[in-house]
Order: C-alpha cells, then sequence, then structure tokens
C-alpha cells in the first residue's frame, strides 16, 4: 500500500495558542490517528527566526491507504462528529496537503 503524509497547516483564534495546543495535541491528533490508514502524526511550531510563514503550526502526518482520496473522506466524514470534535479555538485558515513520495527516503552517503 502506498505510503503518503498529509500535511496540515494551521493557526490558534488569536489569544488562543495554549487552549489550541492542548486540545490539538491531547485529543486531536488521537481522533484523527483513529481513522483508518493513519498511522502516526507530529506537530510542529513555526521557529523564531524562521522564514514568517502565514501559518504557526505544522502536523505531519502518515498515511498508509490505498489513495489519499479515501482517507481524506474519511476524515471528512468524522470532522465535526463525537468521533473528531473540532475547536473554535482553531483559525478557519487550515489548509490541508496530501503528498505522496516521488523518491525512497535517501539518507546520507558513509564518508569513506
Amino acid at each position: 500500500m502506498p505510503t503518503f503524509k498529509l500535511v496540515v497547516l494551521s493557526n490558534a483564534v488569536e489569544g488562543q495558542d495554549d487552549v489550541f495546543n492542548d486540545w490539538y495535541d491531547n485529543t486531536h491528533l488521537q481522533d484523527v490517528l483513529a481513522c483508518p490508514g493513519f498511522v502516526s502524526a507530529q506537530r510542529f511550531k513555526l521557529e523564531e527566526g524562521a522564514t514568517p510563514g502565514s501559518h504557526r503550526y505544522l502536523a505531519i502526518y502518515d498515511v498508509d491507504a490505498p489513495d489519499m482520496e479515501s482517507a481524506m473522506k474519511t476524515l471528512a466524514e468524522r470532522a465535526g462528529t463525537s468521533s473528531m470534535g473540532l475547536s473554535d479555538t482553531m483559525a478557519p485558515d487550515v489548509m490541508a496537503l496530501g503528498y505522496r513520495p516521488t523518491t525512497p527516503l535517501v539518507l546520507p552517503a558513509a564518508q569513506s
């Protein structure tokens, strides 16, 4: 089965970062990982001094599914239900992008 990466860029509503991050880390990640095909997740925060972006938070999910469309359909069906409650602390500018690998994982060549 192909492995995909789901990249989610998000922001908290102004002044709600602590509540947003608590919900995302302690509830939402597990709700997403309960969906068939979603096997792991990791979150990141935009680093101070990095090139500024429009989103402060990044989540990367590993997805093992026949195709990204079916995995995203499951997420969409669950979003906003008792299986995957959403938080009003998440700003509406969230972006979810699915990627398929085009190469195997590349590691540095061994030094001689």
